[in-house]
């Protein structure tokens, strides 16, 4: 019983930890629950919705249009190049989702075989 309870715990802390950073909280914790050691080293060095300016390096929100620090102004092409990591996250977050249910499904069957042993 106290091993169930080791990935649950981890995954909620995976889960809380991927909120906060505006990302999927229940794809996070499935991820946590599954492979927890993974997971939580993957969130913790993940992007957190923030970029750095260009001019100042200060960490700023990635959907902002000027530097709250220096007033430097986003360009067209910084915009541009923001909405396009922006997909390439989506993408990768849907690939996630993918293996992780490939996963589920591998494990599924493999104690599905061992319960019948």
């Amino acid at each position: 019983m106290f091993i169930l309870i080791i990935p649950l715990v981890m995954g909620l802390i995976v889960a809380g930890l991927a909120s906060s950073k505006d990302k999927s909280a229940i794809t996070w914790f499935i991820y946590g629950v599954l492979l927890w050691p993974i997971a939580l080293i993957h969130i913790l060095v993940s992007n957190d919705g923030t970029k750095k300016c260009p001019k100042c390096f200060s960490k700023i929100d990635v959907r902002a249009t000027a530097c709250p620090f220096c007033q430097h102004k986003t360009t067209q092409e910084e915009i541009k190049i923001s909405k396009e990591e922006k997909v390439e996250e989506e993408k990768h977050n849907n690939t996630m989702l993918l293996i992780l249910v490939i996963i589920i499904v591998i494990l599924f069957f493999l104690f599905k075989v061992i319960a019948h042993q």
